[in-house]
């Protein structure tokens, strides 16, 4: 095989399968992360401050890898990397 990359095609079912099984996680994701913050600002403030920060370098780590998970697997062929 000379192709550096394999590819194969997915059926629509199984694609959209995949699709909704994503976004039911990152609903759930959204739904946790906003559990935390709301128990994050009932935290005394010395607990807050650190509280948040780690926070907000989950959140920015969860979108960089949902980005970066779409730009690569949305594709019409199966992100085998």
């Amino acid at each position: 095989m000379s192709d550096s990359k394999m590819t194969m095609e997915v059926p629509t079912q199984v694609r959209d399968f995949g699709v909704k099984s994503v976004d039911k996680a990152e609903r759930a994701i959204s739904s946790s992360m906003e559990s935390a913050s709301k128990s994050v600002a009932m935290a005394p403030s010395l607990m807050n401050d650190a509280a948040q920060q780690t926070l907000a370098i989950t959140e920015k780590n969860l979108n960089d890898t949902r980005t970066d998970s779409q730009t690569r697997c949305y594709d019409t062929t199966l992100c085998l990397s």
